[in-house]
């Protein structure tokens, strides 16, 4: 059967689960594009006629230094801008990402219990280095990625037939339900870069830009791939800058230095959404703002001191009054959008009356005092965010130190057995369109949570396939974790790139990580 599925979880990878929270690294109606809006802007700019051959220079302000070019260990914005413009997957989203559509695999299925994946090779295709893409070469990322960061996408993996090399067939030892849809995210790379182990250090790959040079700091090149096999390139080159500092980086905007922003403050957008000489390139996304609480730690071990929290926060407020309505409120951790969002009927309406009485419940009947962390940098707001909601916290006796600390201290923190924090401010990206986070492991993971109920049912998710049973599956999933709030969701973000108003052919990426420069070039 066809079915747009993705990959399991390695959950006993700590080092993992840490990076992980980067997932939502960097990541609202009126001025914004809808899903079909957007799709609609990209068809008319494309209407209006790409050049002929790739001609221009495309600027774009990365959000920060890469940390890898390793598409197998890349987990930030910094490292997918560069990636998802070099390499190619098997599979990809529709422009409106409903569906998965077909990249380097012109078709795919599974058996019934989702224990074997077979996919059609597209014909003809080669890698930048002149290597031929087969399925050989695709045996090779998937073994390759084994040991690496996303080794998770490969788990349970008893073999790779690549006996026709046209025909890839991934055969795991369990279910594996979600493996097509995690083929968004793994990337075919060239052989001869992993045997000669150089990805860490060039990107080798099948896709619309070539890679040219990292200067360290600075920026990282790409040039067009002009025997690409899709629709594009349509710029010569690509300069990806790294400007850590989103207002130095809105700064040249407005100066004409970059032509892209990605991830803008809400202000800006506002600000700049008013000039014709920009565009507000902007859509509903699958990234996900919540707490974490950390489980195995007093007080925050007890439910009903996660409750009190619930109630004592505003999340309405947080989304007008800080996101400028740049997101909407979460009722599940699942995104709208993704494969089994449901809406659990357990809802946490602020109630600071509510709160307390919880507290008192669970013996604080004179509240209690909390450390809480926000990572710096590397959040939509998430410093404002957390502000906020210190201050709604106080109105229910919950007293909050607050400290901003760099993505290593906090990553640190929440994986260590000797806590200092007992919540911290997160985004997750639920990348796959699919319950990415409860599968990956992170949802329960991160928290440290332990409950017996709650796990026994993402431990049934992962390994049930993809039909009514595994959405009921989801579905108590969903309900329960809100029940235990091993993490409390805040909120679901707009996302929202700027860019010079003589860009077309670019829409952001709802995944919230991927952007992709394919089909992009300037009006004359």
């Amino acid at each position: 059967m066809d079915v747009p599925g993705a990959t399991n979880g390695n959950l006993d990878r700590r080092t993992f689960l840490a990076r992980s929270a980067g997932l939502g690294v960097v990541a609202g109606l009126g001025l914004h594009f809808g899903a079909a809006e957007a799709t609609a802007a990209l068809n008319a700019h494309l209407r209006a006629g790409p050049p002929r051959n790739p001609t221009g220079v495309l600027r774009i302000a990365n959000p920060g230094e890469p940390n890898f070019i390793d598409p197998a260990n890349a987990l930030e914005l910094t490292e997918w801008s560069i990636d998802r413009n070099v390499y190619d997957g098997l599979v990809t989203f529709d422009s409106a990402y409903n569906r998965l559509v077909p990249a380097l695999a012109t078709s795919w299925r599974s058996n019934r219990n989702a224990t074997e994946w077979t996919f059609v090779l597209r014909n003809g295709v080669r890698f930048h280095d002149g290597s031929r893409f087969d399925s050989t070469a695709a045996r090779k990322t998937i073994e390759y990625y084994k040991d690496k960061t996303w080794g998770f996408a490969m788990a349970d993996l008893k073999r790779v037939d690549d006996s026709n090399p046209k025909v890839l067939r991934v055969i795991f030892s369990k279910p594996s339900p979600d493996f097509a849809r995690n083929q968004t995210i793994v990337r075919m790379m060239s052989p001869r870069l992993i045997a000669q182990k150089a990805a860490g250090r060039r990107a080798v790959g099948t896709g619309p830009y070539k890679f040219v040079r990292w200067n360290k700091g600075e920026s990282v090149i790409l040039a067009a791939n002009e025997s690409f096999w899709g629709r594009g390139p349509y710029f010569s080159r690509l300069e990806l800058r790294s400007i850590g500092d989103q207002t130095a980086a809105i700064t040249a905007l407005a100066a004409g230095d970059i032509d892209v922003v990605m991830k803008a403050p809400p202000k800006q957008v506002q600000s700049f959404s008013r000039n014709p000489k920009f565009d507000a390139i902007s859509k509903r996304s699958w990234v996900e703002g919540h707490l974490s609480f950390r489980t195995d730690m007093a007080p925050t071990d007890k439910v009903k001191v996660r409750q009190a929290i619930a109630f004592a926060v505003n999340s309405p407020s947080l989304v007008k009054n800080v996101l400028l309505d740049q997101a909407s409120v979460a009722t599940s951790p699942m995104p709208i959008g993704t494969y089994g969002k449901t809406n659990p009927s357990t809802r946490y309406t602020h109630n600071p009356s509510r709160a307390r009485a919880l507290l008192a419940q669970a013996g604080f009947p004179d509240g209690v005092s909390l450390k809480m962390a926000v990572w710096a940098g590397i959040r939509v707001l998430g410093e404002e965010v957390g502000q906020a909601i210190v201050g709604q916290l106080a109105e229910s006796g919950i007293k909050i130190d607050l400290d901003i600390v760099e993505p290593g201290v906090g990553i640190q923190d929440m994986t260590g057995k000797n806590p200092k924090y007992h919540l911290h401010h997160l985004e997750y990206g639920w990348a796959n369109g699919g319950p990415f986070h409860f599968t990956l492991g992170t949802t329960l993971g991160h928290s440290h949570y332990k409950g017996a109920a709650l796990t026994r049912l993402v431990d049934q998710m992962r390994v049930t396939p993809d039909g009514p049973k595994r959405l009921r599956i989801i579905a108590q999933t969903q309900e329960r974790f809100m029940q235990e709030l091993p993490q409390l969701p805040l909120y679901h973000l707009r996302l929202t790139d700027l860019a010079s108003s003589r860009l077309a052919g670019y829409t952001n990426p709802k995944d919230g990580y991927f952007p992709v420069f394919q089909t992009a070039y300037f009006e004359s």
